[in-house]
């Protein structure tokens, strides 16, 4: 870091006016604002998911998934999803993180994963990375299924692996 401090310099030459500064201080403050409504707004959620802390804890023990994306589950599919849904299957049918197959004449033709639940799908696939980056089941379920079907692959098979309702329901 020693060597890059003359290009540092050079790179900070230049004017800072009372402009500059007061430009500064404006998006600072709009920070702050920004982390107060943030504030407000997780407190509230608290507030809202006291009566399913219980399920909440449940659903973030986990590997992968923390107490906001546990909140963000029960938020979209509800507390109790066995009551919603009557298997896995239709749970992970209804967030659409199946690709598609479809087979005609003894070929079979991947179709692109379709379009589902947009605030869960996204919440659910960034728990499956963080699952399969951690020592347990799942990762070596994940690496399994790369040495089976070869290359680099979406961890969406742990998100779909774990979608199930909860058998303590």
């Amino acid at each position: 870091m020693r060597s890059k401090i003359p290009d540092l310099q050079r790179a900070l030459e230049g004017r800072f006016d009372d402009h500059h500064a007061l430009m500064c201080r404006l998006h600072l403050a709009h920070l702050d604002q920004l982390d107060a409504m943030i504030g407000a707004l997780d407190e509230q959620i608290e507030q809202l998911m006291h009566p399913f802390c219980a399920r909440r804890e449940l659903i973030a023990s986990i590997p992968g998934i923390g107490v906001g994306a546990s909140a963000t589950v029960i938020s979209e599919i509800g507390a109790d999803p066995a009551a919603w849904f009557p298997s896995a299957e239709h749970l992970a049918s209804w967030v659409r993180l199946c690709p598609g197959n479809h087979e005609s004449a003894g070929k079979r033709h991947h179709g692109a994963r379709r379009t589902g639940n947009q605030h869960l799908q996204p919440v659910l696939v960034e728990c499956a990375w963080a699952a399969v980056r951690t020592d347990g089941y799942l990762r070596e379920y994940y690496r399994r299924q790369v040495r089976k079907f070869g290359g680099f692959r979406s961890p969406d098979l742990p998100t779909r692996r774990r979608s199930s309702p909860s058998p303590t329901s």
